[in-house]
């Protein structure tokens, strides 16, 4: 009894000793904690061309030492613009299979339904989905515009991993790390100019207005 005692101890030792902490308290084994480092290539394409034009951009995602650093930059989008950038948890860009209402357009709405909601925007703040979403980059008069944000990974997560309290906004979270692989995530960028006439069928969210809601572009993060 006592030996069996000394051995079940021992194990509760050995383990409680092999996990780490995610952020704040957050405990993943080792074994199964997913190492995120990388490199990935932000491959465009454009979505709605006969009202937004052609997107024209490129960028890298590079998670390195626990943080997470994007850099955007865009040549050709419309112009005088605010721009919202949205990661997806979602393996490939929707296409017109998605087009739910068959008007030839892909709105935010149909584009969520397939994706779920967002993941992670990339605004002026990445530790908190809320904190910094009223402020995306601005293109300029030539429809150009760059964009450079970095955040700890352990913050990031940490704000992922909080529990699903309102189920109405615009955001989600996670349940776990496990099985989450940047490889398998998009990012769509939204937004045309407000003068531009937009069909009545394209839907949103109710979150942002139909102009900013309106997508331009779709990336698939491809790993290096």
């Amino acid at each position: 009894m006592l030996k069996n005692l000394i051995l079940f101890l021992s194990l509760v030792f050995i383990f409680s000793c092999g996990q780490r902490s995610v952020g704040d308290g957050k405990i993943i084994s080792p074994l199964k904690a997913p190492n995120h480092d990388g490199s990935y290539d932000l491959v465009f394409e454009s979505l709605n061309e006969s009202i937004a034009g052609d997107f024209t951009g490129q960028g890298e995602l590079i998670i390195q030492e626990n943080f997470l650093n994007i850099k955007l930059k865009v040549e050709d989008s419309p112009a005088d613009t605010i721009h919202y950038q949205h990661l997806y948890a979602f393996e490939r860009c929707p296409d017109l299979r998605d087009d739910l209402n068959r008007d030839g357009f892909l709105d935010e709405y149909e584009i969520v339904k397939k994706t779920g909601t967002i993941l992670i925007p990339f605004d002026s703040d990445l530790t908190q989905q809320e904190k910094g979403y009223s402020d995306h980059p601005l293109s300029n008069p030539s429809g150009k515009y760059e964009y450079e944000n970095s955040v700890n990974l352990s913050l990031l997560f940490d704000d992922l991993l909080l529990p699903e309290l309102n189920t109405q906004d615009p955001f989600r979270k996670l349940k776990s790390l496990l099985g989450f692989r940047f490889k398998k995530t998009i990012l769509v960028i939204f937004g045309v100019h407000e003068s531009t006439s937009i069909p009545e069928t394209v839907l949103t969210r109710g979150h942002l207005n139909q102009h900013n809601s309106f997508p331009i572009a779709c990336a698939q993060l491809i790993q290096r």
